[in-house]
């Protein structure tokens, strides 16, 4: 197995079911069971590709809880911390950054220069990795949306919840 890119939104809906509010409140319990599911599997013995430089860490901290005890989300988080220099299950990829700001994986495919530029760094690290990891999505709408942008870049995304995805029309997206 090549491993995966975690999107941050799959541990927070995977921590939904164990809150008393749900932060991501389009997500069903079909997509809260899977995201669960998913991160087990994950945590169980699948390889993670994080950035070296801890901005993807820093994605997750805002969202989850180092100590693992809330939620499935939360051990996901803790199992990364606990294990980012441990090769066999956290692979971590050097990101290149142009003057702009750009990522220059993203800068080779300039349609995907829109995405959500919270996320454009699941996908920087999906092109760079050598190992091509597929990302897992589970409610955001910018991987349906740019679905052919990132399948022309090679970019393969498993979306565990594609009935919660709504898509905002293009002339809404900045």
């Amino acid at each position: 197995m090549k491993g995966y890119v975690v999107d941050e939104n799959v541990a927070i809906v995977a921590n939904d079911q164990s809150s008393g509010k749900p932060r991501a409140p389009q997500a069903n319990t079909a997509c809260r069971l899977a995201c669960i599911k998913k991160i087990r599997e994950i945590v169980k013995g699948r390889l993670v590709f994080i950035d070296s430089n801890g901005a993807m860490l820093n994605h997750y901290k805002k969202h989850l809880s180092r100590k693992g005890q809330t939620g499935v989300g939360d051990l996901f988080f803790k199992h990364l911390c606990d294990n980012e220099f441990n090769r066999k299950k956290i692979r971590r990829i050097d990101l290149e950054r142009l003057d702009d700001g750009a990522y220059a994986a993203l800068s080779i495919y300039p349609s995907l220069l829109k995405f959500d530029p919270a996320d454009q760094i699941f996908v920087a690290v999906a092109l760079t990795a050598p190992e091509k990891p597929a990302i897992i999505n589970a409610v955001d709408s910018d991987y349906k949306q740019f679905a052919s942008a990132l399948l022309n870049a090679g970019v393969v995304v498993e979306e565990l919840c594609e009935d919660c995805i709504k898509t905002l029309p293009s002339k809404q997206r900045g």
